[in-house]
């Protein structure tokens, strides 16, 4: 999901879990997995109801209530998104599998508790990647270069492109990171990392690219409502042009979601 996945490489995956969950119904991971790829694919009120059932059927299983974190975090529900985080971290503490509700945190600019989940599974290479970028939204850009010079490569935060975004003066051959970057960024599968990568972005390739990556990820099932007002690194872009219309187009995006999500899916 994270290397050549993200770009859509995952034709066999679905089938193979709905077919353990077939053998085995009771096979929690399984059941996770499609919630989170129907979320990832923009069926977010089937994903929704299956998130919900499995934390009505199981509801001391911190999983379950990650699973339906993972959801609301995609409809741009975030209060009730970190509630759900809060409850599975309870329920289930040190699970490194609960390291992207630090999304939800990062994203509404509750970066303590953000680095809380990143620390679950600190040394990966999501976690050294994300607290570099909780360093850019709390303003401590050189201490966040310096992180990002010392960690590896990652073809899916593009790290060191992010370096030379930040870098004053930029090092030779920014130009050419920075374009692979945009264009792999663009093809990504899952539209939140599609809007994450938008925002972290925005300071060298410009409001215009935020602002079609955000409303691609939008339509893509990825609300973003909250996010949009809250993010620190959107200061700049909420007082461009931009910026009214994308808001409007979240809003609409979780306004949909609320009206299908107790109508039959299936």
């Amino acid at each position: 999901e994270y290397g050549v996945g993200s770009t859509g490489v995952m034709s066999r995956t679905e089938p193979a879990i709905r077919r353990a969950l077939a053998l085995d119904p009771s096979l929690e991971d399984a059941a996770q997995q499609i919630v989170t790829m129907d979320a990832d694919a923009g069926k977010l009120a089937q994903a929704y109801q299956d998130a919900k059932s499995l934390v009505d059927k199981r509801p001391q299983s911190g999983f379950a209530h990650f699973t339906l974190s993972y959801v609301l975090r995609y409809v741009g529900l975030s209060k009730e998104a970190a509630e759900e985080c809060d409850t599975a971290a309870r329920l289930d503490p040190g699970n490194y599998q609960f390291r992207s509700c630090a999304n939800v945190f990062a994203l509404t600019n509750q970066l303590n508790r953000a680095q809380d989940f990143v620390k679950l599974d600190a040394g990966s290479e999501m976690s050294n990647n994300m607290e570099a970028i909780i360093l850019l939204r709390q303003g401590k850009t050189e201490e966040a270069l310096e992180r990002l010079r010392q960690i590896p490569e990652s073809s899916f935060f593009h790290t060191r492109a992010l370096a030379a975004c930040y870098s004053t003066p930029r090092p030779p051959g920014s130009e050419q990171l920075l374009q692979k970057a945009e264009k792999e960024i663009f093809a990504y599968r899952d539209p939140e990392p599609r809007y994450s990568q938008a925002i972290s972005f925005n300071a060298c390739l410009g409001n215009e690219f935020t602002g079609r990556l955000v409303k691609s990820a939008i339509a893509g099932g990825f609300c973003a409502y909250d996010y949009l007002q809250l993010d620190p690194l959107l200061t700049g872009f909420r007082q461009t042009s931009e910026y009214p219309p994308v808001l409007t187009q979240s809003k609409q995006c979780r306004d949909r979601f609320l009206a299908e999500r107790d109508q039959p899916q299936r």
